[in-house]
């Protein structure tokens, strides 16, 4: 994450640059910056990776987003991600739905894309809420830096008062800097209890511990 905040990390020109994307900054004073010379691999890496965790195939459905799309927010790889998934898999009806007025009237199965801190606010804000059965919801990002005390537990108690089933609540984290997306479920159905959820990589991603400074891996124990 350092490097990333302290140098232009690119193994191209530039000028070859098609796009750039930046952290949130919650982890240092600094954004860290993800140059990315052609989008298509990356593209293909993260409809593949949320299609196996949600169990989508060819046929399109109604998906809303809480989260802002890429015109909206150029340099978040989240919104880049929004956007390439309302592209492959939304219906007519699909799109960006920030005030949250078309998930409140929904009248069939959706999937809903929002980060903890929207769902949250959303639910408290509309507590007679109650989700379409065969709905399903990406909840991706945490709490972290808020002055309530809120936790996941606490959402997912808002969840069962909506009546969706937790299960069908699938949890992604994603890094800038790593362009994988890690999901705690899979074909659309996740553990209900959160302390048997695992957040797991993308079959392609692969993970190696090294020295800083001379990129050797490091033995187990060792920092």
């Amino acid at each position: 994450t350092q490097a990333f905040q302290t140098i232009d990390l690119r193994s191209h020109s530039s000028a070859e640059s098609c796009a750039v994307f930046r952290t949130s900054g919650t982890t240092g004073s600094r954004q860290g910056e993800h140059y990315f010379q052609d989008l298509t691999l990356y593209r293909k890496a993260a409809l593949r990776a949320f299609g196996q965790a949600f169990g989508l195939n060819a046929t399109r459905r109604r998906c809303l987003s809480l989260i802002p799309d890429a015109s909206d927010e150029p340099y978040s790889s989240l919104s880049q991600m929004v956007t390439w998934i309302l592209e492959e898999w939304g219906d007519d009806g699909s799109g960006v739905d920030r005030s949250g007025e078309a998930l409140r009237a929904q009248e069939e199965p959706t999937i809903v894309l929002g980060t903890s801190l929207q769902l949250f606010d959303w639910l408290t804000k509309n507590p007679r809420a109650a989700f379409h059965p065969g709905t399903l919801v990406m909840e991706t990002g945490g709490f972290k830096g808020q002055s309530k005390e809120m936790t996941r537990a606490h959402l997912h108690t808002a969840y069962r008062r909506a009546g969706l089933d937790t299960s069908c609540v699938i949890g992604e984290y994603g890094m800038t800097e790593l362009s994988s997306q890690w999901y705690d479920g899979w074909n659309g159905e996740a553990p209900k209890r959160l302390e048997e959820r695992v957040y797991v990589p993308p079959s392609w991603a692969r993970t190696r511990i090294v020295d800083p400074a001379t990129l050797r891996d490091v033995s187990m124990g060792e920092s």
